[in-house]
Formats: structure tokens, sequence, C-alpha cells
């Protein structure tokens, strides 16, 4: 026995090693179609059975790069960047090589680390946007491997009701996408994938929300390349979210489940550039709990800044917007479906940015109100 993962859209690692024998090996997948688990996965979606993700083997030395965070402060007016890097070794620390490349290929900086964390300033960047994708090469050498990563800079903020990224205001023009293909359903290819996406952006689409799970991790790289801004939604939605009956995100019982979900979401895409948002999960409970550690999404929330502040918090159940970031739910205040007249009440009484994570249904059929909703998001700085 190996390993049991139930988190369907998550990557899961196994160590194999001593499982293995000279000659030849059978690896056996037993795939159950129910688990406790599935009670976090009620999504509005085509249910299909089975594997949708790659499996592989991966062999690498004893002693290697575990893992490693990047991060991309900016200061002086965004005239000057840093590349930040913390390693995490396996086996014991090991001398890194580094070599941080510009878009156009010419060379921003190089060394060798000897320690668990690097840096490298780099001047004048050029900052990646939705309009201008511009993504720096990364690569990192330990004498058996080489790891190469793609890195933009860009900084995200929501200050006095609207959301800057690079210091300049930026509208959503959205979709909630699934992995989901009309011939293969969530086993997505590389070339549909790449398809879908770009047909987004040649139809004005800049921002996309992983509606409802981490979507296959193609996805964020061709985001990352082409300049789609994504709300990464964790892999949680009971469907259920009334109070009284006390499930899941307002029941101690789900704290680790909830977090689990979450960490996974956010430890495998901490370094995409498109990633701009964390959403903590959909339809999978109301606002009305406490906020304390008894409360699955407070904590997931709490851990999501306290991991990740470079980043922001959004969740369509909740619109708790305190005076720091350390006493509030969210960073940006969320909900579905709300009518223009809602909207524009919103708008006149209250100071925080407002997302509308999802608005018109199209189910197959012409939408309407969509220029009248486009005209209030351009009229209120906050929506």
């Amino acid at each position: 026995f190996i390993g049991y993962s139930q988190v369907s859209h998550a990557t899961s690692e196994f160590d194999v090693t001593d499982a293995l024998r000279p000659g030849h090996n059978e690896l056996t997948v037993l795939v159950l179609k129910w688990c406790d688990g599935s009670y976090l996965e009620d999504q509005d979606k085509f249910r299909m059975s089975g594997i949708f993700r790659d499996v592989y083997l991966l062999r690498r030395p004893a002693a290697h790069i575990r893992d490693f965070t990047i991060t991309t402060p900016l200061s002086d007016g965004y005239t000057r960047g840093d590349v930040q890097v913390s390693l995490e070794f396996l086996g014991g620390p090991l001398p890194v090589t580094y070599t941080l490349s510009a878009p156009d290929g010419s060379l921003v900086g190089q060394g060798q680390c000897t320690g668990t964390a690097l840096h490298i300033p780099v001047e004048h960047p050029r900052l990646w946007n939705a309009e201008q994708p511009q993504l720096y090469t990364l690569l990192l050498e330990t004498g058996e491997e080489a790891l190469a990563v793609r890195v933009g800079l860009r900084e995200i903020v929501a200050r006095e009701g609207v959301i800057y990224l690079n210091g300049q205001r930026v509208k959503f023009r959205g979709v909630n996408r699934h992995d989901s293909s009309p011939f293969d359903g969530p086993a997505v290819s590389k070339e549909h994938m790449v398809r879908d996406l770009a047909l987004m952006k040649q139809h004005n689409i800049n921002a996309i929300r992983t509606s409802h799970y981490p979507n296959h991790p193609l996805t964020y790289d061709v985001a990352d390349e082409l300049g789609l801004i994504v709300v990464d939604e964790a892999n949680i939605e009971s469907h259920i979210g009334e109070k009284e009956l006390g499930v899941p995100g307002n029941n101690p019982l789900y704290n680790g489940l909830i977090l689990d979900r979450t960490v996974s979401m956010v430890e495998r895409d901490k370094n995409h550039a498109s990633v701009l948002f964390w959403s903590l999960g959909n339809e999978a409970t109301y606002s009305e709990y406490e906020m304390n550690e008894n409360y699955p999404f407070y904590n997931t929330s709490m851990w999501i800044l306290q991991r990740d502040p470079r980043r922001l918090r959004v969740y369509e159940r909740d619109n708790r917007i305190g005076d720091t970031r350390e006493t509030s739910m969210v960073d940006v205040a969320s909900s579905q479906y709300w009518t223009l007249d809602q909207l524009k009440d919103y708008a006149k009484k209250n100071k925080h940015a407002f997302f509308q994570s999802e608005y018109i249904h199209a189910m197959g059929n012409g939408v309407a109100n969509l220029a009248e909703y486009f005209a209030l998001f351009k009229t209120y700085p906050q929506l």
C-alpha cells in the first residue's frame, strides 16, 4: 500500500522508493466513486468517474529541492523589483546555482546560493499584467537537476474600495471556467486548454475563476503566458449552507478537511503570476458564524493571510471586512446573482471593493443585462 487521497482535483504525491523492486514493477490504482470527501465536492458540473489528470513516475536524486516559494516585492514607484526565493530541501541543503533572464532573454542576475534563501534585484522591471504579461525565467540548478520557472513581477492590492494591479485600477471581464471538453470530459488535453483560453483572450476576457476547484496545472502556465487574471478556488462546495444545519463552514468537525484542501491549492499554485486571488471555496456556508478558531473558513482565511499576504482573499459567502486584514474574513466583498439595483445600493452604501463571482448564468441560452451590468461596473469604482 502506497497511499490514499480523496481531494480529486488536487495534485497528490507518493514516495514509492521502498516499494520498487529490480525488474518489472506494476502500479495498481483503485478508484473509489464515493468517499466522505465527496460531500465537499458537490459542485454543479457533469459528474464522471475515473482518473482525469496525469499519472506518472518521477525519478529524482536522493537530495534535491523539495519546494520553493517565489515572491516579487516592488518598490520606488514600481521602478525597482526583487525576485526572492525561499528554498526547501529533502536530504539536506544543497548549493544552488541560479540564473534570472528577462522577457527578451537578456541576463538579469546570476549566482550561487548555499542557504535556504536567495534574492535577485531587478532594476526597472517589466511588470506582468493582463495586457502585457511580461515573464522572466528563473533557472535553479543543483548539479543533478535543473528546475525552470516563469516569473511575473506584479502587485495586487485593494485600497479604499478599488482594486489596483501595479498601481493601476483594474476591472475584470471574467468568466467561470470548468476543466471540461465535449470529447473528453474533465480529462482536458493541452491542445484543448490552450485553444479554450486563447479564445477567451480573443473575445476580450481578461479573468477566469476556477469554478470550483483548482484547474489542471497547465491552465496556470497558459494564463501566465496569455495574461489571464486567475481567481484560484479551493475544491470545496457542500452546496448546503444554512446555518441551522451547522455544515460545513460553521462546524469545527470540518477544520482539518477544509484547511487541507486550501493548503494543497496554495502550495501548488503559489508561484504563478496570473493567480491574484485565493477563493476559499463555493457555496459551502453563509457568514453567520463567528470569527474564531472554531470555524473552518476563519482558519483557512487566516492561514492564507499568513502564508501569502501578497494576494487577495475572496469568498462569495462572506463580506466581513474589518479595519485590518487580520480582522477581516476577506479582502474583497463578494456575492452572486445580485440585481442591478442591489449592486447600485451596495456601491452607494459601502466603501469596500465588490466582486460578483457569478452574475450571468447562461446554460446554453442567450444572456441579458450584460451591457447594463458593465455600465454599473464602469460607473462605480468599487464594483
